[in-house]
């Protein structure tokens, strides 16, 4: 057998190694292609958010078409945004209206222009010279005259004005009123103030709007201030010194009717500049009424940037992210210095609750987070960390964002069912996915057109001196693929050229595998006829062995058969020369005599059971339970003497295939060695069961004797070993287990020393109805 089992493990181990050799090429050519797609495809990470920074954004699922491009940086005086939106366009009913504002050519003395264009025709529909140069505009609804008007800060020779154009009605003349005026402070003959329109709103809810200007003039050496101008009767209603600089996307109105105000952060350029309330060396959160009185100024910063405000949940109070303590108070609570804060502020601008940001905050607004949609805040820094908190400012993800800085608001776009996000880089989902990328750097951003759904198609978006028309359009699957395709056309290459050669080389080895496995048929076929024969070869070292067996067995029971006869023989002998045989001497030798035989005679009789075990014997279905009380009954008087009791238990009726009568030695077998363990013991106990499991029979005998040693468990069925050399044969046990296995059973004892004893052995089972049957 061992040789047999060499010869199949050699077999095998060809088959796997030839089976191998044809996988591994497969493989390698397998890898190759997957690692080209995996190259070629974007990857996405987050939990709820689906951020991706570093998508490729020609697989976006949407795509910008400009239709109008204006960059006049390097070439004209500065304008701020020099396209806006003056009537959006809604469906095929109403076609849109666009400004297109610029003014003069550098060291040219001119006035700003105005275009008016169609949309979608772009034809110029009217054009409009101010008079003076226009930094920044809006389009607001003048109430009183029922006409959409431009209002922003115009500036000419050294005074800064506020004008009013109606642009439908070119005799009407602009309408101005002053706000400052300066001298040249850089050299070249001109005042060149920087004004910018902060928020075009009522306010203070008196009807009437109110435009808020800054004025940046710190080059001119001109006092920086912040105007309020009511649109309607062109008056100003106050200006206060600022000497920090202020931005549209930080100021808001208080929306309070009650006191009304508008709040602020301020940024520091740190250049020197300061007023009797503000240096431009820090940050500051400011709350101005509308009497232009400040109620609040709080320094909330000394580095560049990193301060926000956005209105809070419901506008009931601010979300603010700075650097020092919102009290006023020099102290940071003991943290480190530099860091930055996302506080939630109530209406009077205390301090409701307080969270660490990690990193320099750049963008901050609301929206709702998770599948639940609940309200959240988010924060961008300048590492392009995204922190989102919830109402609590408890921190609930932190993840890889895009970079930008402003957040213009929400629109909705064909193709996507909830709203998207607008950011000063492009659209994004709720999920932060990116969607598509604007082709300029946007500072203003403003939806021209939408279809009959209310979707947005196309939008403008303005930089300094720069402003583009742009129409959005969803990228079909082809489009996408033709995308891909034409980028990675040398990787395609490779993957079809290597797909081609795995195709040959799995053509190849196709044939040989089929080769090899006419080669492994044929060894499997001379490895079978090998086993055979070692199996006829096994057999007959079996036999062999059973005979030497037998021999060393039968040389075992002579030696043991002279020693029982020896003592008889020596009595025997002197028991001749007594010359009273009636003497006590000659009884005491009778008596060894009869015993010596006995012995001599009991072993025989055992060694004849053994040597007879494979003789044929008859095979029947038999009752168990009556083998059972058979057994009981013919030991009864010395079960009883010796004060032992008997317990048997059998499920129903139990047959088991097998002869009678070597049932009956098991069992009795059994039983004796049962007895014998419980000499001496005042309440032994011999508990005998049979039942059915499974097919086959199932008879335990168990005592409460002395047990059997641990050691002794794995020898109990060897022929001659005994636990009990004194008086037992060694062959009683041997017996029952050549029985049981004869019958294709099988025996297992379980015994502990001082515990007592149980054997178990298990039969072919016959089906009691079939029997009668």
């Amino acid at each position: 057998m061992p040789a047999g089992l060499c010869a199949e493990g050699v077999g095998l181990s060809t088959l796997l190694e030839k089976i191998n050799r044809v996988k591994k090429p497969l493989q390698n050519t397998v890898a190759f292609a997957l690692a080209i797609l995996l190259t070629a495809v974007p990857s996405h990470a987050g939990s709820w958010l689906k951020t991706n920074p570093d998508a490729d954004t020609a697989y976006l699922p949407y795509r910008v078409t400009t239709i109008r491009q204006v960059d006049y940086h390097g070439k004209r005086l500065r304008q701020l945004n020099p396209i806006q939106v003056y009537r959006e366009a809604c469906g095929t009913l109403e076609n849109g209206i666009v400004m297109n504002a610029y003014n003069p050519q550098l060291g040219v003395d001119e006035s700003a222009v105005f275009d008016a264009l169609a949309y979608p025709y772009e034809s110029t529909l009217d054009d409009d010279q101010i008079g003076l140069i226009v930094v920044d505009y809006r389009f607001y609804h003048d109430s009183r005259r029922n006409r959409r008007l431009i209002a922003g800060p115009a500036y000419g020779r050294d005074s800064l004005w506020l004008i009013l154009k109606d642009i439908e009605e070119d005799t009407i003349p602009a309408q101005k009123v002053f706000l400052d005026s300066g001298t040249d402070g850089t050299g070249d003959g001109c005042w060149r103030p920087e004004p910018k329109i902060l928020l075009v709103e009522d306010y203070d809810f008196d009807g009437l709007t109110e435009i808020f200007c800054y004025n940046n003039t710190l080059a001119e050496g001109t006092e920086k201030a912040l105007f309020c101008v009511e649109l309607e009767t062109l008056r100003l209603e106050w200006s206060v010194p600022v000497a920090p600089l202020l931005n549209s996307h930080h100021f808001f109105a208080n929306m309070d009717s009650a006191n009304p105000a508008v709040v602020f952060t301020s940024y520091n350029p740190k250049n020197g500049a300061s007023d009797t309330l503000f240096s431009d060396l820090y940050q500051y959160l400011t709350v101005i009424n509308s009497k232009g009185h400040i109620t609040f100024n709080r320094i909330i910063g000394e580095k560049h940037g990193g301060t926000n405000i956005v209105p809070a949940w419901n506008h009931r109070g601010w979300l603010i992210t700075h650097e020092l303590p919102i009290t006023g108070e020099s102290e940071r609570d003991g943290s480190s210095p530099g860091s930055y804060y996302l506080s939630l502020l109530d209406e009077n601008f205390q301090t409701l609750l307080i969270a660490t940001v990690r990193g320099k905050p750049s963008c901050l607004w609301t929206e709702t987070w998770g599948e639940e949609s609940s309200e959240a805040a988010y924060v961008i820094t300048d590492d392009a960390t995204l922190q989102v908190f919830d109402r609590k400012l408890e921190l609930l993800e932190e993840t890889a964002a895009p970079r930008t800085e402003l957040f213009f608001g929400r629109v909705r776009v064909k193709g996507h069912n909830d709203s998207c996000l607008v950011f000063s880089n492009g659209l994004f989902t709720r999920r932060l996915e990116p969607l598509l990328v604007f082709p300029i750097g946007c500072r203003f951003f403003q939806p021209l057109a939408y279809d009959s759904s209310g979707n947005m198609t196309s939008f403008v978006i303005n930089n300094v001196n720069r402003g583009a028309i742009c129409r959005i359009q969803s990228k079909s699957h082809l489009a996408l693929a033709s995308i891909f395709l034409h980028r990675n056309q040398t990787g395609l290459l490779m993957l079809v050229s290597a797909l081609v050669v795995g195709l040959v080389m799995v053509n190849y080895y196709r044939h040989r595998a089929r080769a090899n496995l006419r080669l492994i048929s044929k060894q499997k076929t001379e490895l079978q006829e090998t086993h055979e024969a070692l199996k006829n070869a096994q057999a007959q070292l079996v036999a062999q062995e059973k005979f030497r067996q037998a021999k060393d067995i039968a040389g075992g029971f002579a030696h043991e058969i002279r020693n029982a006869l020896l003592p008889a023989e020596t009595a025997l002998f002197k028991f001749q020369n007594l010359a009273d045989g009636n003497s006590e001497r000659a009884v005491k030798f009778r008596s060894m005599i009869d015993r010596a035989v006995s012995r001599a005679l009991d072993l025989t009789r055992e060694v004849s059971r053994y040597t007879s075990l494979e003789n044929e014997a008859e095979t029947s279905a038999v009752d168990v339970e009556e083998v059972m009380d058979d057994v009981i009954e013919t030991r009864r008087e010395r079960l009883t003497s010796a004060n032992i009791g008997v317990e048997k238990k059998a499920i129903g009726r139990v047959l088991a295939l097998c002869d009678e009568a070597r049932l009956r030695l098991v069992i009795g077998n059994l039983v004796d060695n049962a007895a014998d363990a419980l000499t001496d013991r005042e309440d032994g106990r011999i508990f005998i069961e049979a039942g059915v499991d499974s097919g086959q029979v199932i008879v335990s005998v168990s005592d409460n004797g002395c047990g059997i040693n641990e050691g002794d468990n794995p020898r109990v069925f060897d022929t001659f070993y005994s636990t009990k050399p004194a008086s037992g044969h060694g062959l009683g046990l041997a017996i029952v287990k050549k029985i049981v296995e004869l019958y294709d059973g099988s025996i297992e004892v379980d015994s502990k020393e001082g515990q007592g004893s149980r054997f178990t052995f298990r039969l072919k089972a016959v089906d009691a109805s079939a029997s009668q049957a």
